[in-house]
């Protein structure tokens, strides 16, 4: 059983289906399901039971998989070895940001990063806060940039930097100046994420404590849906500016600075408190951090 031949069965194993797996490890359909039936031949045993809906993993499947998981990380770790020894920065980084990066940051710095460190193989993961917090507790990822958030056992915060979250409305809403007061937004027809969310949780907060008292008329967590909403006269949201789709919506809709209260949203490094950072994942966590700062549209907290 060799590297490939484990990698594959590793991808089949946690996906259970062909295709996704063929995807995750970015070969052919055909290329995973050759290799699994050459290894199973090779040892006269069957590792899988095909299904119509995919391929689940028997005893023998069940046993291997931690010894196939051990065998690629060491391998991961000779091949690291190997580049730092060199002077080259390699490994794996796999890491979760809020959806408020991606559209407009993230995939720029990945693509500087990965033409400057090639040797360095990275997973990218995006959602809410909370989750990306228990992919730190659970070391299924090595960091995540999110909302700061109340403190959680063995998950070390780093504050990283702070944005001006701002009213998005229609631009037939009138009549509204450049700015708004939070009882002016009181009065409109507001759309919230869910209730439990980080980001909603932290407004209707920080509105509270300026006498504020926010009842949304929807509750959706689909930005896009939030952002069609809107463009109906009377209608409004709060967002982070760095998620507004200029190009989608610039035409119809428009951010209004938020005014008595401001509300500025910390983000932070959050990481496993038991280890410290690769010197890869560091040096991402430095490139995210200068891309925030030349975007203009957060205030860079950290060195």
């Amino acid at each position: 059983m060799d590297i490939k031949q484990m990698r594959y069965f590793v991808a089949l194993y946690e996906e259970q289906n062909m295709t996704r797996a063929a995807r995750r490890v970015h070969v052919v359909q055909a290329a995973v399901s050759q290799q699994i039936r050459r290894l199973e031949a090779s040892y006269g045993v069957d590792l899988f039971e095909r299904t119509v809906s995919g391929a689940v993993p028997n005893a023998i499947a069940h046993r291997l998989y931690p010894l196939c998981v051990q065998a690629l990380n060491a391998a991961d770790e000779v091949r690291v070895a190997l580049s730092e020894s060199s002077g080259r920065i390699a490994g794996k980084v796999t890491f979760g940001v809020i959806s408020a990066l991606p559209p407009l940051i993230l995939p720029r710095v990945l693509i500087e990063f990965r033409d400057r460190y090639p040797d360095v193989e990275l997973s990218v993961r995006d959602g809410y806060s909370q989750h990306l917090l228990e992919g730190v507790q659970s070391d299924n990822v090595d960091f995540a940039i999110v909302a700061r958030a109340e403190s959680r056992p063995m998950v070390k915060q780093v504050v990283l930097a702070e944005e001006e979250l701002v009213a998005v409305v229609s631009n037939e809403t009138y009549p509204i100046g450049e700015t708004m007061t939070g009882a002016e937004l009181a009065e409109m027809r507001v759309v919230l994420p869910s209730a439990g969310n980080f980001q909603r949780d932290f407004m209707v907060n920080e509105l509270a404590k300026h006498g504020v008292a926010i009842h949304p008329e929807l509750e959706v967590d689909s930005a896009f849906s939030v952002f069609q909403l809107v463009t109906n006269p009377g209608w409004a949201s709060i967002i982070s500016p760095s998620t507004f789709p200029a190009t989608q919506f610039g035409s119809r809709l428009r951010c209004v600075k938020l005014v008595e209260p401001t509300l500025k949203r910390t983000l932070v490094l959050a990481y496993p408190q038991h280890k410290e950072l690769s010197p890869a994942a560091a040096l991402l966590v430095q490139s995210i951090t200068e891309g925030l700062r030349q975007s203009g549209l957060f205030h860079v907290l950290s060195g």
